[in-house]
Parts: structure tokens; sequence; C-alpha cells
């Protein structure tokens, strides 16, 4: 059999792993390409299992610096086929990224895959903006995404947009969260996780939509003592305008823990981390809804304005919120929603499939 096509991969973050690193897995299981991939400093100091992940699954990988990863990538790109990403260097591109540059100039083809359920760009844009992308292959998750170009995007001359469904999962070991945490949460009679984008997106939810939120979640908070909240801003974040609202908001609860992303018992905590421990989610459209529900945890919409998320229990008023928190089969609502997004094996090899077909070796044994 002739050299293998190679897929490079660069990773300087964790939202870059969790996009690509499920499917350079399983274009690595299948054996008909070959893959490379470069970790970011970043990635390997606040996320050791990371190269476990890699260890588990036979694929090599090189640790490279900052320095490295940015300037010295003109050469790898350059020697691959083609180059796997999660942000188009066109698209979501930065002038402080070399790499960006080395991708667009080529020779290598640039597969984009889909890492949100509702990504900017690609579901909705603002201002009549229309994207513009670079990637030879666009791995989207579904018709709406699909229906967006020409619209909210435009692609490259020849480009392919194909549908494969969520490829997003988590491929991470466990990492039980302290005992103090969880001896906590076992306290509870039920454990709701809270995930909401105020703050992160202020024009999909303004201040308003984040003032009218808090207000009825403080009453829920009040009125279920037996209850544990745990609020979680995008990706654990924070910022100083949101945190002084977050503090007015549970001051003086002992059932609400906010999840932060560099201090606390949470600190640098992934949603797949604290998902296990919860009993139900809500959370405004975003891939959280995919998380969530991957893992058979129901999930309720806050601020949604998506029709293929309206099957989802709505939470709009005290009464909503709940009556959500009273339900007895919260996940039946989601049945629909899942057999649309599909299995994650399923689109896995699927998106496998438009790959080895875009690299001409397809059904090569």
């Amino acid at each position: 059999m002739p050299d293998k096509p190679v897929v490079l991969t660069i990773l300087p973050h964790l939202a870059g792993f969790d996009s690509c690193f499920p499917l350079i897995e399983r274009l690595h299981q299948r054996g008909r390409v070959g893959t490379e991939t470069w970790l970011g400093p970043r990635l390997r100091q606040t996320e050791p299992r990371v190269v476990q992940a890699f260890d588990r699954a036979g694929m090599a990988h090189r640790d490279v610096s900052v320095l490295r990863l940015e300037l010295g990538a003109r050469r790898a790109i350059r020697a691959a086929d083609a180059v796997l990403t999660h942000s188009d260097p066109i698209a979501y591109g930065k002038r402080t990224r070399p790499r960006d540059r080395w991708m667009i100039k080529g020779p290598a083809s640039i597969l984009f895959v889909q890492h949100g359920m509702k990504q900017h760009g690609l579901n909705y844009a603002h201002d009549g903006k229309v994207f513009q992308f670079a990637a030879d292959l666009m791995l989207v998750w579904d018709q709406r995404a699909k229906q967006g170009q020409g619209t909210l995007y435009n692609t490259a001359p020849g480009a392919i947009v194909s549908l494969c469904g969520p490829t997003k999962t988590n491929r991470l070991a466990a990492r039980p969260l302290p005992d103090p945490l969880v001896k906590q949460f076992s306290s509870y009679r039920q454990r709701v996780l809270i995930c909401h984008n105020y703050g992160f997106e202020a024009l999909n939810y303004d201040d308003a939509a984040m003032r009218r939120s808090f207000a009825q979640w403080r009453q829920v908070f009040e009125a279920r003592a037996d209850t544990l909240f745990v609020l979680r801003s995008h990706r654990g974040k924070g910022l100083t305008a949101l945190g002084d609202a977050t503090e007015t908001l549970v001051q003086g609860l002992e059932n609400v823990i906010v999840s932060k992303r560099h201090d606390g018992f949470m600190k640098f905590a992934g949603i797949h981390d604290i998902l296990p421990y919860m009993d139900r989610v809500i959370s405004h459209p975003s891939t959280v809804v995919w998380d969530a529900l991957s893992v058979e945890r129901p999930v309720a919409m806050i601020d949604n304005t998506w029709p293929d998320l309206a099957d989802l229990r709505q939470i709009r008023t005290i009464d909503d919120f709940l009556a959500y928190l009273d339900c007895a089969d919260p996940m039946a609502e989601a049945a629909s929603l899942l057999t649309e997004l599909g299995s994650i094996d399923a689109n896995l090899d699927c998106a496998a499939d438009q790959v080895e077909r875009f690299l001409g070796v397809a059904n090569v044994g």
C-alpha cells in the first residue's frame, strides 16, 4: 500500500482537543489516514489527561513550545496533506496566529470541523455579516448549518460542505471532584447545573435578559433549599461585571455553588467532570445541550429562539423552572432531538468517511 496521506492537527488548548481529537482518533483506528498532532504547552499544563488520551489510543504526539507551535508550523503544514482545525484560519483567524497564514497559503488542504451546536458564522451571524471560510472540507453538524452556505457564510472555491452530526465528545479519563465537594453534593435531594452565556454573548443575551433570569433564579434557589444549584458561566470563565452580578445572586445562599475556572473546588473542571454528579441541566442554546444529552442528562432551555430545540422544556418563568425540577421524566422530551443528532460513533464514522473520501483513500483496505 502506498504511503498514507497525513492529517496534521495543532492543538493549543482544550477547545481544540475536544473538537478534533475524537475524529483523529477514529481516523487512526481505521488506519487509512496517518495523523500527526502537536500539543501546545498551555494544553499540556492545564490538562495532563490529554497526553493520557493519546497514550490510551496508541497515538503519537509532539510536545511543542508556543514559538514552535506558531512560527515553526509552516514546515509541518507544507509537509502534510491536510490540516484539521476547529478554527478556520479566515472565519476565526487572528493576526497573532502565524499558523493561520501558513494554513491559508497551503499547499495542505484545510479540514474544518464544527465545534459549537449554535456556532457564530455557521448557524447565525449579526448585522448582516457573512463569514468567509478557507476550508476545503467543512464537516458540519446539521442541515441548518449547511443551509447557511451563501447567506451566513461563503466557502472557498470548490469546497465541500458535508453533514456528519456532532463529533465532539469527551475523551478524557474521569477525574473525581474533591471529596468535600462530593460530600456536599450528596447531602442534597437534587443537583442542578445551570450553564449560561450571560456576559459572553451580549448580542444574543443582553443585560436585561441576565437581570430577569437572575431575579427568577434567586427566588427558585430560596424556595428549593433541598436542591443544590451549580452555576457555571461560559466554559467556567469569569468577567468582572458578571462576577459582581453573580456574587449578588448567590449572596447568603448555601445551596448554590459557582463553578470558577481558575479557583475553588472546580478549578479547571470541564463540563464532563461535572455532569456525572448532576441530575438535571439548564442551559442557553449551546454545545452543553449535546454534552448533557449524550450522557443522558436532561436539559431545559433558557432564552431559546431555535425551533430545533423547542421540544425541550423551555424556562421562561419561575413556574417553568419549578415544574422542570419536579418533572418525572425530563429525558422524554429529548427523544426527537437525539434522533436527529445521531449517535457519536455513527457521526464519527460519517466524518471519517468524508475525510478519507476527500483524501482519496476511501474503501482502501
